[in-house]
């Protein structure tokens, strides 16, 4: 399979639907699952090929000739990935008298792809551990208005997201940080995704996503939201050499490669399919209801919402690779909806999972 790195820099805010309850417009979170971002591409693949090209590509997928990962920071160089999912020792002493800071710990979303490994080691011997300092980006509440012919203009908030307010700090800078409090943005920063590919897909990739980033992703892109550019070309990622550009794609490179590795840790939105269930009581996993409204003008005369699922997070940590399917989640309306549920893993070397 050959992995290409995107990374995506929005020049407007982001508002991306929170997982657990009903949360509304008012909130949102920092990333995109892959489920929703797969979605935006089968709509924009329909707009430029057609429903023919889509069909092949959504067949295609099914039989594991794409895989997607979610859509995870970035900031600068630097790749982030989800905490992986297993406990924390308890709290020891080591030889410095330096304890792993729990509560800290169990705040972080994220780790940095160079760091992911110091982190699982500190995590399985319980050692004090400070990851790269990371806020990912600002939230904002927006006002906007909503347009009734009857009514006229309606307004209402929604949360947005901006990432050109994350920060990033190396470990030596992080102590003079908390004395001082002063945090110094990173402009070039968003989101970035990883594409797997086997075979021929019939399209160019590349042309899709450029066509996206007009269109947007997440939740009220009709308002203006979720519009990006591309932070730079995609970077091919080359596991039968010994070439990278950053030192992240290097490691990128390792993990996909899972030489080593006894777990797997899932960085996509995944939906087992019946067979492979039994199999998540290998690993240690975390359950997201997915749901929402279908977004396509074809559909139904109406806003519809999809049918309701649950899927497995990404951050979620297993023995085995668990490919997943892809759902049609249609409800009475003219075409299928399709909800992506396939795995991508990068490897990791755990001792003991708790």
């Amino acid at each position: 399979m050959r992995y290409k790195i995107y990374k995506l820099k929005f020049n407007t805010f982001l508002h991306s639907g929170i997982d657990k309850g009903n949360h509304g417009l008012e909130n949102t979170k920092t990333t995109i699952n892959s489920d929703t971002f797969f979605s935006a591409l089968c709509n924009e693949i329909i707009k430029i090929y057609g429903q023919e090209t889509l069909d092949v590509f959504v067949e295609k997928t099914r039989q594991g000739e794409l895989v997607i990962s979610d859509l995870l920071p970035f900031i600068n160089e630097e790749l982030y990935v989800p905490k992986p999912a297993f406990s924390i020792q308890k709290t020891k002493v080591t030889a410095n008298n330096e304890s792993v800071d729990r509560k800290k710990l169990k705040s972080i979303e994220f780790i940095s792809i160079s760091e992911l490994d110091d982190y699982v080691k500190s995590m399985r011997e319980g050692k004090r551990f400070i990851p790269k300092s990371f806020d990912s980006a600002k939230k904002e509440v927006l006002w906007k208005n909503s347009i009734d012919e009857e009514d006229g203009a309606e307004p209402y908030v929604v949360a947005g997201v901006s990432y050109e307010k994350a920060v990033s700090f190396d470990k030596e800078e992080q102590e003079d940080t908390k004395k001082n409090n002063h945090k110094t943005v990173a402009k070039n920063a968003g989101l970035y995704f990883i594409l797997g590919i086997s075979g021929d897909l019939d399209i160019d990739f590349d042309q899709l996503v450029e066509s996206l980033s007009f269109s947007g992703v997440g939740g009220k892109r009709s308002a203006g939201l979720g519009k990006f550019e591309e932070f730079e070309e995609p970077i091919e990622v080359f596991l039968d050499d010994d070439y990278y550009l950053y030192e992240s794609d290097r490691v990128l490179k390792e993990k996909l490669l899972a030489k080593g590795s006894n777990y797997h840790l899932l960085i996509s939105t995944l939906i087992p399919d019946k067979s492979e269930i039994e199999e998540l009581k290998e690993g240690r996993y975390m359950l997201l209801k997915r749901g929402g409204f279908v977004f396509s003008q074809t559909y139904s005369d109406t806003q519809v919402k999809k049918k309701s699922i649950i899927a497995v997070a990404s951050g979620s940590v297993f023995k085995r690779k668990i490919e997943g399917t892809i759902k049609d989640l249609s409800n009475g309306g003219n075409h299928p909806v399709y909800r992506f549920g396939k795995g991508l893993y990068l490897g990791v070397k755990i001792d003991e999972l708790k």
